[in-house]
C-alpha cells in the first residue's frame, strides 16, 4: 500500500507524537484517548498533539482508518505555500552560490533571492529561513 495522505497539522502531530512517545505506543490508541484533555501527563506539544489526532480520528471512521494506515504505511503530508516558497529561496541560493564565477547568473540568482524576500515583506508573511530567523 502507498503512503497515505494526511492533513498538514494532522501529519506533524503524528512526528511530534512519535518522537515524544514512541510508534508502539500510538497504535493503542485508547491509551492516546486517555489522555485527551483530561491528564496532567503530557504538555505543550505532545498534548496538542494528542489532541489534534483525536479530534481527527473522532471525525469519522475513515479518520480512524487513516490513523492506522499511516502508522503501518506510512504517511505523507501535502507541502505548505511557505515550504514551497522556501525551496524555492534555498534553490536561488544554491544557483548562486554553484554561479559565483558567472557574474551575470550570480546576480540574478541574488535578485530573485532579494524580490522574493521583498515580496514577503510586502505581503507581511514571515518565513523562517527567509525573512526570520
Amino acid at each position: 500500500m502507498n503512503k497515505i495522505k494526511l492533513p498538514n497539522e494532522v501529519a506533524l502531530a503524528m512526528d511530534i507524537l512519535k518522537s515524544k512517545i514512541g510508534k508502539d505506543a500510538m497504535y493503542v490508541f485508547e491509551n492516546i484517548l486517555s489522555h485527551y484533555k483530561k491528564s496532567a501527563k503530557y504538555t505543550g506539544e505532545v498534548q496538542d498533539s494528542i489532541n489534534i489526532i483525536v479530534n481527527f480520528v473522532k471525525e469519522n471512521k475513515g479518520n480512524r482508518i487513516s490513523y492506522y494506515n499511516a502508522l503501518q504505511f506510512g504517511y505523507k503530508r501535502p507541502v505548505t505555500p511557505k515550504e514551497k516558497v522556501l525551496k524555492f529561496y534555498d534553490d536561488k541560493a544554491k544557483e548562486a552560490l554553484m554561479n559565483s564565477e558567472n557574474i551575470d547568473l550570480y546576480i540574478k540568482s541574488i535578485g530573485e533571492m532579494n524580490a522574493i524576500k521583498k515580496t514577503l515583506n510586502l505581503l507581511e508573511i514571515e518565513v523562517k529561513g527567509i525573512n526570520i530567523k
